[in-house]
């Protein structure tokens, strides 16, 4: 039970973390190259060692796959995160041309997420990828310039080894709680 309870504040730590990068990423704030998923791998990290040792959780190896995993979810919440985000954008940027050229009362009340997501996708994703959805964002995302790919998967396995890594728990707590009578 302790496994699946770690298993599920693992979960919830990786859209946090997600989340707080997202806003950083949303904020005046420049981010920068490595710096970025440096910290959202140390957020992530810190997060996972303190629930592991907190629910004192037993098959330390299986919590590295956990940590793996964990580091994976964020970077899709992130991922998402800033599709759902962009899409926004230029939905604003949309009304706001839209009413330089044809001043009218705009309608009251925000649009349903799914109207800004496929009008996004249909007006910027598919035309350049071909794609739709979180498929066609990361494509496009990956796409330009070339060497974005690759430093995106770069980053990514930085902020899952150091999700694992920091997960790990020390050796010096484990030969102590080995060493301790039962």
């Amino acid at each position: 039970m302790r496994e699946l309870l770690a298993i599920v504040l693992a979960l919830l730590a990786a859209v946090a973390a997600a989340a707080i990068v997202w806003l950083w990423w949303r904020s005046p704030i420049p981010t920068f190259l490595v710096f970025t998923p440096v910290l959202h791998g140390l957020l992530l990290g810190v997060a996972l060692h303190y629930i592991g040792a907190t629910l004192k959780v037993s098959r330390w190896t299986g919590w590295m796959v956990v940590a793996a995993l964990s580091g994976l979810a964020s970077i899709t919440a992130l991922t998402f995160g800033q599709y759902w985000s962009d899409a926004y954008a230029y939905h604003d940027a949309t009304r706001r041309a839209a009413s330089l050229v044809a001043p009218a009362p705009l309608a009251s009340g925000s649009p349903a997420s799914l109207d800004v997501l496929d009008s996004y996708d249909r007006n910027v994703v598919l035309p350049r990828t071909g794609r739709t959805g979180i498929r066609g964002y990361t494509q496009l995302r990956f796409g330009q310039p070339k060497w974005r790919g690759p430093l995106r998967m770069g980053e990514g396995l930085i902020l899952i080894v150091l999700a694992v890594v920091l997960s790990a728990p020390r050796r010096q707590r484990r030969a102590a709680d080995d060493a301790a009578p039962q």
